[in-house]
């Protein structure tokens, strides 16, 4: 038995709520009034663990045991904001009697921790393949990324640098991007005051809230390698492999540190409020409407079109004798490179026929 389908049992397959991103990938604990706005690679696994236990929801352990977030992702399991009605789900975004909440990183780190987890360290693992496939592509100017060599750190920086921040995958994408949905936050805590966070956590529930560290796929500490600061930038994994001490500094080159600095000011800033223990924060306005969502920018990735696209389309089919009839639908792709399908491990299109 699949995953999907000892799931399948338990919770119906995800529909897709009209509100707007990145609103519906918020958590939901309607018993604590409780939102949390996930970040990616901000502690946000054992977070989402975190409200599913304090929900008490249903099934919670068979959903961590198969990953929370494609479980998430996939079903509709009652615990995100686009498992609810949309009117409900708009009523508890700009309600004043839920505590709101998320976690940032520090920015530069952030990347680094991407890059050495999915590029470096898990680069084979299945799920990492589909995020990371696109981003060697496009560096390589190849329709086959090879995974074994993959990247080097500088060139995932030029990759970052030279896009647009609503293009990346949320992993390296701009912290504050995830954030636009509710008026305010009530709390924007750094992954270095997770303590504080169990504090307000265990105050409004009056439950024992504990947080432990945030894991990192590398060593935080100063290295201990004969590599100075930034000295590892242009290696690539295939040969950062054999290297046996890695840290963060490593590929802390000024430069390239200089320049993405500037790239993510906006989560520098609030990075920098939050340690200053300025904590609430008010992010950009979303509109909280079901219309459809234009724009005229291609879908380059793998990733885009599963995340992104929705097509719509309105005529007459003509049926054969027996009744049936064939919809076909074609997505233009300019980028050069096959658009890989087959990595995605669930892809459905939505269809409504009326008689009229």
């Amino acid at each position: 038995m699949t995953w999907i389908s000892e799931l399948e049992t338990h919770f119906p397959r995800g529909q897709d709520a009209p509100l707007p991103h990145p609103a519906k990938t918020f958590f939901l604990c309607d018993k604590e009034k409780i939102i949390y706005a996930p970040v990616a690679k901000c502690a946000c696994t054992s977070l989402k663990s975190l409200m599913l236990d304090l929900c008490e929801l249903e099934q919670a352990e068979l959903i961590k045991k198969h990953g929370i977030h494609r479980v998430t992702n996939t079903f509709n399991t009652g615990a995100q904001l686009k498992d609810i009605d949309y009117h409900a789900a708009r009523e508890v975004l700009t309600s004043e009697n839920y505590y709101k909440f998320a976690v940032i990183r520090e920015p530069i780190r952030r990347v680094i921790s991407a890059y050495t987890e999915k590029f470096l360290r898990n680069r084979m693992v299945h799920d990492n393949k589909i995020c990371i496939q696109p981003v060697i592509q496009a560096v390589r100017a190849t329709p086959i990324a090879d995974m074994e060599e993959s990247i080097s750190f500088r060139e995932f920086v030029e990759y970052i640098l030279r896009s647009d921040p609503l293009s990346l995958d949320s992993h390296w994408a701009p912290q504050y991007l995830a954030l636009p949905g509710v008026d305010r936050y009530d709390d924007i805590f750094t992954t270095d005051q997770l303590h504080l966070l169990a504090q307000r956590l265990s105050q409004r529930t009056g439950k024992d809230v504990s947080l432990g560290k945030l894991n990192v796929s590398l060593k935080e500490e100063s290295s201990t390698a004969d590599v100075e600061a930034g000295g590892l930038v242009d290696v690539l994994p295939r040969e950062l492999d054999k290297v046996e001490s890695i840290t963060p500094e490593n590929f802390m080159h000024p430069d390239l540190i200089a320049r993405l600095q500037t790239y993510y000011r906006e989560d520098l800033e609030l990075y920098n409020h939050a340690n200053a223990g300025q904590y609430s924060y008010e992010p950009d306005p979303v509109t909280l409407d079901d219309s459809p969502k234009v724009t005229n920018r291609p879908f380059d990735t793998i990733a885009e079109i599963a995340r992104c696209i929705n097509i719509y389309s309105k005529g007459y089919f003509g049926l054969d004798s027996e009744g049936r009839a064939q919809l076909q639908v074609l997505i233009h792709n300019e980028t050069g490179y096959p658009l890989n399908f087959g990595a995605l491990e669930a892809c459905a299109l939505k269809y409504v026929i009326r008689d009229g």
